[in-house]
């Protein structure tokens, strides 16, 4: 969460039985579903890395904050872009959407290698974080990515393989959980664009939650 530990520890616990349903819904109901299924699981453990940075932002502790910031960071920058095309990559038997698919994987897995394997490399040279207006701001603007692109630019590219992803779904109700993330991440960007990563990913991880929905409404597995 973007405004305290007590908050970011809440929703990580709010998540773990959502979680824990949305898994025990895929083996019951359909495997294919699992990697989806552990969504509200992985945004836990993200909300709890970021209620550790703000235990090291209170202990004034800068190498607890940089290490809990560089998790959390693993999820926001290189997990979330790979992990959710991959995820709709196993569900789609569609040719044309499995290779749309593919390619947003690979694009996600740019976004590893240029924004989060430099901050892991070398946090002290490309990473700051720090509170303001109170919420997290994780500092990475000197990345040399962002000598070539605009900040904006930049967070726009990310999010089109994550968008395209949800959008190309077979599953009717993924798509319209993808609008409410586009959603989410334009009031993220209008109202809070000095905590972006913050913010947008708290939203994201409260949507999560609409998963439950998803596989209460998944067909049961037929006998044989």
């Amino acid at each position: 969460m973007c405004f305290s530990a007590t908050a970011s520890f809440a929703v990580g616990a709010v998540l773990v039985p959502a979680g824990v349903y949305c898994v025990r819904s895929a083996f019951t109901k359909n495997i294919r579903y699992f990697p989806l299924a552990l969504t509200p699981l992985v945004f836990s453990a993200q909300q709890f890395s970021e209620g550790l940075v703000w235990v090291g932002m209170g202990r004034a502790d800068p190498a607890w904050c940089t290490r809990a910031s560089l998790v959390y960071l693993f999820f926001a920058l290189s997990f979330w872009p790979v992990w959710i095309p991959l995820s709709m990559a196993l569900l789609d038997e569609r040719r044309f959407a499995k290779a749309i698919l593919v390619v947003c994987l690979l694009m996600g897995c740019c976004w590893t290698w240029f924004l989060f394997v430099p901050l892991a490399l070398d946090p002290d040279r490309w990473l700051a974080t720090e509170v303001v207006h109170c919420s997290i701001y994780y500092c990475f603007v000197d990345l040399p990515i962002f000598a070539v692109f605009r900040p904006d630019l930049v967070r726009l590219l990310y999010f089109i393989p994550i968008f395209l992803a949800v959008g190309v779904s077979a599953n009717q109700a993924v798509p319209v959980l993808g609008i409410l993330f586009v959603v989410s991440a334009v009031i993220a960007q209008l109202v809070f664009s000095y905590a972006f990563v913050s913010v947008w990913c708290f939203f994201a991880a409260l949507l999560s939650l609409c998963l439950c929905h998803v596989f209460f409404r998944l067909p049961q597995r037929q006998p044989g």
